[in-house]
């Protein structure tokens, strides 16, 4: 099969190349552990020989490709850089090349074998090359020079495939990082791994403008004192409800003290204007309450002691002219009586 990948200088073409290769080599290396192991391979599963001409490559078990491909063994996989420098590839025409190394590239596959053609120019390849593409990776890196790429896969050859990928008209794409351990491997043009990475000055500015206006409402959320102001609510509601008294439930409450409460302030006016109001005409008594009603049938202050008395001798519940006025002593809780 035949593999075109293009970008720009500097984008990472040949370390995404270094790294295919890489991967190649690993996976030779692990099928002749395998063989040395005894064990049984799988049918596809052979040694591969790997040839490049990228500048200062040092992988082992890659060896320098040679000007022509035919020169290799069945199953080998070449790797040319920078081939549209390679007069045999290059559209130097505009005619389809009659050359037998570019011919024979259409009879390959019979041979099994994988050419990979890395170049900055994909128009500049040879025309009858070009129909022959069974897929093409171009790299992109960001014009800030960030250490990664991004591999947009076709299946077949563009002239432009920058124009093509702005199309959406890729197979798939996938970001490449850059890596000390490919780099190590070959020499660049450009050490990817080396250059800075340079932030757009639009983004800086725009954090910056962020960052200040932050700081500023932050300073005024502090100098209005809302934290002060609902520090002082906080504390007012929290005095409210430690001195404030839990009322009694409605279930709580018993007839009787409903009924000296409704009561009370017209017994009070009453007792101050007529000495009747005074005089203990009845009584109403629980076990645990007594209340005393003169003969108007308003709630009377009492002696509770008395009025329990009197609920205890009915015999003092008489008319106005024989019964005797009972009168107490608040402080000696005693009865008095006195005749009418």
């Amino acid at each position: 099969m035949i593999y075109v990948i293009c970008g720009k200088p500097g984008d990472g073409k040949s370390q995404y190349a270094v790294s295919l290769l890489l991967a190649l080599s690993k996976e030779n290396k692990r099928i002749a552990e395998k063989i040395q192991a005894g064990e049984t391979l799988k049918p596809k599963e052979e040694i591969r020989p790997l040839y490049a001409d990228i500048d200062g490559l040092k992988l082992d078990g890659v060896d320098v490709a040679p000007k022509d491909w035919r020169d290799t063994p069945d199953g080998a996989i070449i790797f040319y850089d920078e081939v549209h420098y390679r007069k045999e590839y290059e559209d130097l025409t505009g005619k389809y090349s009659q050359d037998p190394m570019i011919k024979e590239l259409s009879t390959h596959r019979h041979q099994n074998k994988d050419l990979y053609l890395i170049t900055q120019d994909a128009k500049r390849l040879e025309r009858s090359v070009r129909g022959l593409v069974d897929a093409m990776y171009y790299v992109k890196r960001p014009q800030n020079k960030p250490p990664f790429a991004t591999i947009y896969t076709f299946d077949k050859f563009y002239n432009d495939p920058a124009a093509a990928s702005n199309a959406k008209k890729e197979h798939d794409s996938k970001m490449f990082k850059f890596k000390d351990e490919y780099q190590a491997l070959y020499e660049s043009a450009s050490a990817h791994t080396s250059m800075s990475f340079k932030v757009q000055r639009k983004f800086i500015y725009a954090g910056i403008a962020i960052l200040i206006m932050m700081g500023f409402a932050i300073k005024l959320f502090l100098a209005s004192g809302f934290i002060d102001l609902a520090k002082k609510a906080t504390d007012t509601d929290a005095i409210k409800s430690i001195g404030k008294v839990p009322e009694a439930k409605d279930s709580e409450k018993s007839p009787i003290s409903e009924t000296a409460n409704l009561s009370s302030n017209s017994a009070n006016v009453s007792a101050a204007n007529d000495p009747e109001g005074t005089r203990i005409a009845m009584v109403i008594s629980t076990d645990k309450e007594c209340i005393a009603r003169n003969g108007y049938g308003e709630v009377i202050e009492h002696n509770t002691l008395n009025c329990f008395n009197y609920a205890n001798k009915p015999s003092l519940y008489m008319s106005s002219s024989r019964n005797p006025k009972m009168t107490y002593d608040q402080d000696k809780e005693v009865i008095s009586e006195q005749q009418l």
